[in-house]
C-alpha cells in the first residue's frame, strides 16, 4: 500500500492502517508528506543557536575569547579583533569543530539573513546540546541566547499486534503503529506498508500485480502498439463505472450488470456496457491525439464484435469475447471471464441439485 493517509487515533499514539501491516520490511511513515519518521529515533531536532543580529560582528580587543560547548566536548579559541563577516567566522569556527575519525561536533553556518548559526552535529533530540560562552559571545550576538537543546518532534514507534473483531488468524490481524509517546495533533501521516497477500486490495489475493517493470538498465518497460491498445480497452472495461473520483464517466457497468442470479437480459446488458465503454475510450483517444502522438497500432478504429456467453456449468459466470480493430487494421481479440463476488447459481440452472458458488 503506497502512502495511505492515516489519521492519528484519539490516544494520539496509534496509527491503524486500512489493511493490516504484515511486517516492518518496506514500511515507511511520512509526517506532513515531507519528513520520514524512523522507528528508532522518530523525528528529532538538533540543538541550534542563532545570533541575535546579522553581520558584520565587532570583536572588541580584550573580549576575544569564545568557547563552544556540547554535551560531549568543547573548544575554546581567541578571535581576531575587529569587524568579522559571517563567512569569516564560519571558516574559523568550522576548523575548530573537526574531530579526527568522526564527524564535526558542531557546524557553523550563515543563514539567508547573513546571520551566524551554530548547530550541534553529533546527536539529535534532548541529547543534542550546545552552548556559547566567553566574553566574545556577546559580540557575536549570543548575549541573550547562549544555550539550546534539541527536542523530539515525533517520537519513535514500534509495531504492535492489532486487535480486530472477526479476524480468523494472526495473519489477518497483522500490526499497527504505536508511537512511544503522544504525538502533537497538528500532524498528518502517510504510511507505505506491506499487507498479507490474501487481503491485498491491489492484486485482490491473486499475488499478481500489473505494475511497473524494469529492464537490466533500470529503464521502465513500456507497453506500445497493439499491446497498449489491448491494455487500454481491457482497463476501461474492467474498471467499475464511477470508481474514479476524478473521472466518474470512466469505466463500464459490467460489474453492476451481474447480480446474484442469472437474468434473461444480462447478456444484452453486458454487451451494451462493453460497447459503451469502448466508445468512451475512442473519445478519450480522439481528445488525446490533439496533444500527443498516438500510433495507428495504438488507436481504436472499430469494435467488430462483442459476444457474451454464460458458462455451461455456472450461469453466474460470463465469458466475454471482444474483437476490435486498430487504425492499422490489425485485429485484436480480448477474452474476459467475469463473475460477481459471492454470486451463486440457482438450483437446477447448472443441472445440479444445489447451486454452485461462483
Amino acid at each position: 500500500m503506497g502512502e495511505e493517509r492515516v489519521a492519528l487515533s484519539p490516544d494520539r499514539q496509534t496509527l491503524t492502517t486500512r489493511y493490516p501491516i504484515s511486517g516492518a520490511k518496506l514500511l515507511k511513515v511520512l509526517v506532513n508528506n515531507e519528513y520520514e519518521v524512523l522507528p528508532g529515533s522518530g523525528i528529532s531536532t538538533r540543538a541550534a543557536l542563532s545570533a541575535a543580529r546579522p553581520e558584520p560582528y565587532l570583536v572588541v580587543a580584550g573580549e576575544q575569547e569564545l568557547t563552544i560547548k556540547t554535551a560531549f566536548r568543547q573548544v575554546t579559541t581567541t578571535l581576531p579583533p575587529g569587524y568579522l563577516t559571517a563567512d569569516q567566522l564560519v571558516g574559523i569556527l568550522n576548523a575548530l569543530a573537526v574531530v579526527p575519525g568522526d564527524r564535526p561536533f558542531f557546524v557553523a553556518e550563515k543563514d539567508e539573513l547573513s546571520t551566524l548559526v551554530l548547530r550541534e552535529n553529533q546527536r539529535v533530540g534532548p541529547e543534542s546540546q550546545i552552548k556559547v560562552l566567553g566574553p566574545a559571545s556577546a559580540n557575536l550576538g549570543f548575549d541573550f541566547q547562549f544555550g539550546s537543546v534539541g527536542r523530539v518532534v515525533v517520537p519513535p514507534f514500534v509495531l504492535v499486534r492489532r486487535t480486530a473483531v472477526g479476524a480468523t488468524s494472526d495473519l489477518d490481524l497483522g500490526y499497527e503503529i504505536r508511537f512511544r509517546a503522544p504525538v502533537p495533533s497538528n500532524y498528518f501521516f502517510s504510511v507505505t506498508y506491506p499487507t498479507p497477500w490474501n487481503l491485498c486490495p491491489r492484486c485482490r489475493g491473486t499475488e499478481v500485480e500489473n505494475d511497473y517493470r524494469f529492464n537490466d538498465q533500470g529503464e521502465t518497460l513500456q507497453v506500445a502498439d497493439n499491446n497498449l491498445l489491448y491494455q487500454g480497452c481491457l482497463k476501461i472495461i474492467l474498471t467499475e463505472l464511477g470508481s474514479n473520483i476524478y473521472a466518474k464517466w470512466y469505466g463500464s457497468s459490467v460489474s453492476s450488470s451481474i447480480g446474484s442470479k442469472a437474468l434473461a437480459g444480462t447478456q444484452a446488458t453486458l454487451q451494451q456496457a462493453v460497447r459503451t465503454a469502448l466508445n468512451n475510450f475512442q473519445g478519450i483517444q480522439t481528445s488525446q491525439a490533439k496533444y500527443q502522438r498516438i500510433t495507428a497500432k495504438e488507436r481504436l478504429f472499430s469494435v467488430d464484435q462483442v459476444s457474451v456467453v454464460p458458462d455451461a456449468q455456472d450461469p453466474t459466470v460470463f465469458l466475454i469475447n471482444v474483437q476490435i480493430r486498430s487504425y492499422s487494421s490489425d485485429p485484436i481479440n480480448i477474452d474476459i471471464v467475469y463473475t460477481a463476488p459471492g454470486a451463486y447459481a440457482l438450483p437446477g440452472t447448472n443441472r445440479l441439485s444445489l447451486g454452485r458458488y461462483g
